[in-house]
């Protein structure tokens, strides 16, 4: 079952349209991890996803659980809260030579699930250790050693989505980090700290695959206010550049932050699908670019900052997004 507002529905005709290096998307929300629909330990892939079916899943032992599709697309896992889902649409590629893949998780648990493993562990529960190696499943961002890091602390949740997909020409990861900033009672506010990379695993020559955008972005479901966000403007890089991404702000006489650092290489990083004043408010972060290499991983990085009132639960949905293009992309 999707949620959803004045945005069209994962499941059925999410659309992705990409002109040159830019991607815009309009989405719905996947339902979130507490609305009873997936049977508890359970992480359901919804809607009609061409390429991809469940083949398995694994609880961690520490309140998340793995699950593995796979199929002619490649393989995505993701490690989510029990009675999560996941929704997978693919875009093929137009007369251009320009596609897109787009996956959802929903996420976010009622208010007494006591806090979640930290990015480190459920990372490692995809594995994928920061810096190293598991088969194809690398997590360099941007040539970078690690792991883009959160602002630190132990999150309430986290959550990670991990892709090998096109016949294994492009993998990558993202994570969603929700950190506990302020709260009193169940009038809570928090901290989202996110990212995402991927990289082409090969070189295939000028006319063949490049990789053109890379995007994250949380939408939190009614009654959760965005306050304040980063990035909010549209960056160049001319280098692979360690980067961090900051947000602070005050709301109800509460002030927080938060932010992430890692590495952005060219072309820019930018915000991506910023609706904060929807019934389901939402915003990400954007990388675009057109890489033919396989030097470096590109990345996206950003901060949202979150008011969930009493009587609301901390329920979101995280979309991980990979647009490519094959041929002359220039």
């Amino acid at each position: 079952m999707l949620a959803g507002e004045e945005r069209s529905g994962v499941r059925t005709k999410a659309r992705l349209v990409s002109a040159g290096a830019a991607v815009v998307m309009a989405v719905g929300a996947v339902a979130p991890a507490n609305a009873g629909a997936p049977p508890a330990g359970l992480i359901a892939l919804v809607g009609r996803t061409p390429g991809l079916a469940p083949v398995g899943e694994v609880a961690t032992g520490h309140g998340t659980i793995v699950a593995t599709f796979r199929g002619s697309l490649g393989t995505v896992r993701v490690a989510g809260l029990p009675g999560a889902a996941a929704a997978i649409q693919v875009l093929p590629p137009d007369a251009r030579g320009r596609g897109a893949i787009l996956i959802g998780l929903s996420a976010g648990a009622p208010k007494s699930h006591r806090a979640g493993p930290s990015q480190a562990v459920v990372l490692a529960d995809l594995g994928l250790a920061p810096g190293s190696a598991s088969g194809t499943a690398t997590i360099l961002t941007a040539g970078a050693s690690a792991a883009p890091v959160p602002a630190g602390g132990i999150p309430w949740a986290s959550t990670c989505i991990n892709v090998n997909v096109l016949g294994g020409a492009i993998q990558g990861a993202g994570c969603n980090n929700v950190y506990k900033k302020h709260a009193s009672g169940g009038d809570w506010y928090l901290s989202n700290e996110y990212w995402a990379s991927a990289s082409l695993t090969s070189w295939q020559g000028p006319l063949g695959l490049h990789l053109q955008g890379v995007a994250f972005e949380t939408t939190w479901h009614p009654g959760n206010t965005i306050y304040s966000i980063a990035p909010t403007t549209t960056q160049p890089f001319g280098a692979c550049t360690p980067w961090t991404v900051t947000a602070s702000g005050t709301n109800n006489g509460i002030t927080i932050g938060g932010s992430i650092t890692g590495q952005i290489c060219p072309s820019t990083l930018g915000p991506w699908n910023l609706r904060l004043a929807s019934t389901y408010p939402n915003s990400g972060a954007l990388w675009t670019g057109n890489v033919q290499g396989v030097a470096n991983y590109q990345g996206a990085e950003g901060v949202q900052l979150v008011h969930s009132p009493p009587g609301v639960e901390a329920n979101w949905d995280d979309y991980y997004l990979i647009n490519y293009c094959n041929g002359i992309c220039f």
